[in-house]
């Protein structure tokens, strides 16, 4: 994929968030919000260096950390489930551990 070519970029960045995320993805409606697609699925999730299951670990507890939209800590936890990345059980487990480091409150959700 040539990161130059708009064209190439957002598609890319639209298949990769519908693997990612297990669903397909809202059109976006800004500029901003197709950058930020298609940096996060086309780039950042594309390179290599860690698995997915990795990924997913960094994400829910980032997106559970930042205090981020629920939809967005859905789809990830959506994601790793329907990927076969976690089961139900580990991703409890992920939550009791991330409650330890991110707060009691963050865990909840």
């Amino acid at each position: 994929m040539n990161m130059l070519n708009p064209k190439a970029r957002s598609d890319a960045g639209q298949q990769k968030s519908v693997e990612i995320l297990a669903k397909p993805c809202l059109e976006p409606s800004t500029l901003f919000e197709s950058s930020w697609r298609d940096y996060v699925f086309a780039e950042v999730w594309s390179r290599p260096g860690l698995d997915l299951r990795a990924r997913y670990l960094i994400s829910v507890s980032g997106a559970a950390s930042a205090d981020t939209p629920n939809g967005i800590l859905d789809g990830y936890l959506r994601g790793a489930m329907t990927g076969g990345h976690f089961s139900l059980p580990e991703l409890r487990e992920v939550s009791l551990h991330l409650a330890v480091y991110a707060g009691w409150s963050r865990a909840a959700i």
